[in-house]
C-alpha cells in the first residue's frame, strides 16, 4: 500500500512532511484541542487517516473518548500504535465500517 502523500504529487510543490503533526501543544488553538472541544466525552471516535497518532493521542485524552484510527501508511501507523493507539491499516471502506460499528464521531482531519 502506498502513501497518502504520494496522491498529492501534482497538486504540491513538495511532499507533505509526515511529521507535521507532531508537536502537539497545549495551546488551545492547537488543532487537537479544538477538535477535541467539538466531541462529547465518553463517545467511540474514529479518526480517518490519523497519521503518526500524535493529535488522536491529544483528542483520546482531552475529550476522553474510546479513538480507534485507520491509515493507510505503514510507518505511520506503527508509530500511532507506539502511542498507544489501537490503529487498522488500510484505508476506510464500507467493510471497515460495518466491522466496527457504531461511531458517534469521525474525524477526517487534514484527509479530505
Amino acid at each position: 500500500m502506498t502513501s497518502p502523500d504520494q496522491h498529492a504529487r501534482g497538486f504540491l510543490r513538495h511532499s507533505p512532511r509526515s511529521d507535521r503533526y507532531e508537536n502537539v501543544s497545549i495551546d488551545p488553538l492547537d488543532v487537537a484541542f479544538m477538535l477535541a472541544a467539538l466531541i462529547p466525552a465518553g463517545v467511540k471516535v474514529l479518526d480517518v487517516g490519523c497519521g503518526t497518532g500524535s493529535v488522536s493521542a491529544s483528542i483520546r485524552m482531552l475529550a476522553n473518548v474510546e479513538l480507534i484510527g485507520i491509515e493507510p501508511d505503514a510507518e505511520r501507523a506503527n508509530l500511532a500504535r507506539a502511542r498507544g493507539l489501537v490503529v487498522y491499516d488500510g484505508y476506510l471502506n464500507e467493510s471497515f465500517l460495518l466491522d466496527h460499528r457504531p461511531f458517534q464521531t469521525i474525524i477526517f482531519s487534514d484527509v479530505l
